[in-house]
């Protein structure tokens, strides 16, 4: 499918980012809020949004489900995003025609495929069930009718005989009509809703006893601060932050962070068991023609440089530092991350400008 055909979902769609999760998250018409699943921030009062057109930005968490696996973000004034139409639909027919959506390196695909089952029920909702395959790059994203309206919040970890099940956002309908009157006011509110007797609390009024004031029902504590590393990813963002970084907004991941210098994009992961450290920058996409003479220039630079490689992923141009844990020390990965950035930055203008390599759509 033509990812094309859904011209507004670039402009709808968000990644979801904690330090310990990535998930999908989109917006809809006349609410300035994303939707995800609870999962995917479970724990965190801050996350990072990410988008095809906008770079990394916090955001806050402002309401939490955890029976209905939902999460709601407040949309950053600094983002504008269109946001999905909504269906009032509540019933769906087994063979009807549906589309999802998600973001795989922040560029939308689109899958088409069948409603399987019209009700899945289950101790919280009635979920639809469809034979679309998923990843964790659509949970927490839309499920689409066949006039791309929203019906639907797709789950990754909701399955009925190995198909996958969607809650229908018709769900969400006391969400849409009381979350607005709840967070009036210019103080920061979140709101939980109880697993057990569903009513609306406020977590700050209730953060102390973590109990409903109505039956008594226990819910989780959000994490207030940024959360103190250890060992060498401590070291990694002891670096990162000297070199000039918000860590809050890198963190991608458990051992993952992302970052950008000038026009690249450079990501940097830790794999703990092997203790290599790898630091992928992201340049830019091979041209469409004659790429015979910028494969020979970056084959003769690797014989040139120290530590750094170039390679070809998927049509893009990548320039790698790869370190191991025994030799890291904090002075030392610093001047090799500093030369990994301004490398990446220097490199792409001249694979662009000199070789018509194309910029990536999505930084």
């Amino acid at each position: 499918m033509n990812p094309n055909e859904f011209f507004v979902s670039s402009n709808s769609l968000m990644r979801v980012s904690t330090p310990y999760s990535i998930g999908l998250g989109f917006k809809i018409k006349n609410f300035p809020w994303i939707f995800t699943n609870y999962h995917n921030i479970k724990g965190y009062k801050e996350v990072v949004l990410s988008s095809p057109t906008q770079r990394d930005v916090l955001a806050s968490v402002i309401y939490i489900d955890p029976l209905l696996d939902i999460a709601i973000i407040k949309l950053p004034s600094s983002v504008y995003l269109e946001g999905f139409d909504m269906s009032d639909r509540l019933n769906f027919d087994a063979n009807e025609e549906v589309h999802i959506l998600g973001l795989e390196n922040l560029n939308v695909q689109a899958q088409k495929g069948l409603i399987t089952q019209e009700a899945a029920p289950s101790e919280s909702w009635d979920y639809f069930v469809h034979n679309i395959k998923m990843g964790t790059e659509n949970s927490g994203g839309p499920i689409l009718d066949k006039n791309l309206k929203v019906i639907g919040i797709n789950n990754y970890s909701m399955m009925v005989k190995s198909n996958f099940s969607s809650l229908p956002i018709y769900a969400l309908k006391e969400v849409f009509e009381e979350l607005p009157a709840l967070l009036e006011g210019e103080e920061e509110k979140i709101f939980v809703r109880c697993f057990n007797c569903r009513s609306f609390i406020d977590y700050y009024e209730h953060e102390k006893e973590l109990t409903c004031p109505v039956c008594g029902e226990r819910f989780d504590k959000i994490q207030e601060d940024e959360e103190e590393k250890s060992g060498i990813p401590m070291i990694i963002e002891s670096m990162l932050r000297d070199a000039g970084y918000k860590i809050s907004l890198a963190r991608k991941g458990i051992n993952c962070w992302e970052v950008y210098h000038g026009s690249a994009k450079i990501q940097l992961n830790y794999h703990e068991k092997s203790g290599m450290i790898m630091g992928d920058a992201f340049l830019c996409e091979l041209p469409e023609v004659d790429k015979g003479e910028i494969y020979k220039y970056l084959l003769s630079e690797n014989f040139k440089m120290e530590r750094l490689t170039f390679s070809i992923h998927e049509n893009m141009v990548v320039l790698s530092l790869i370190l191991h844990d025994h030799a890291l020390n904090h002075r030392g990965g610093l001047k090799y991350l500093k030369h990994l950035f301004q490398k990446a930055d220097d490199y792409d203008n001249i694979l662009i400008e000199r070789f018509k390599a194309k910029w990536l759509d999505s930084l």
